[in-house]
């Protein structure tokens, strides 16, 4: 009787052991799968990357067993959390381009620099217009 429990749990945990080796395997057949898609929706289909992306985050949750609802929500929350602190940075400066393109800065700043440093260093030139501005806009922000 002592025996066949002892087997038993063994058998048990070697079954559990099993388990959790599939469902690595499946998840990791699921990443697999995933950004395979991605990929071949961006070279081959032509698909905008971001698109392809969302795409391939869907397929990798309903393989890995989340179901498809339960994967937009993942991927609702994933984006939630990365956007959370990026987004804010990024619109502000989306606006503050779209305000120097407008209102003629940017072209005034290209100019400046291709005027100050010649067009052999042009690029450091926009470099130094882009830091002067965020440097600007911070100094801004913290006054």
């Amino acid at each position: 009787m002592r025996k066949l429990k002892i087997r038993e749990l063994v058998a048990s945990h070697h079954g559990k052991r099993f388990d959790a080796l599939m469902t690595e395997l499946q998840i990791l057949g699921a990443a697999v799968a995933g950004i395979g898609l991605s990929i071949w929706l961006i070279v081959k289909v032509g698909m905008h990357p971001f698109l392809a992306l969302v795409c391939g985050a869907f397929i990798l949750g309903c393989l890995a067993g989340l179901g498809p609802h339960d994967s937009i929500i993942a991927m609702q929350a994933g984006f939630a959390d990365v956007l959370g602190g990026t987004g804010p940075v990024i619109a502000l400066g989306l606006i503050l381009g779209a305000i120097l393109q407008h209102s003629g800065g940017a072209r005034a700043l290209a100019g400046e620099a291709l005027r100050i440093g010649g067009e052999r260093i042009a690029t450091w030139g926009s470099l130094g217009a882009a830091m002067l501005i965020g440097i600007r806009r911070s100094a801004t922000r913290v006054a």
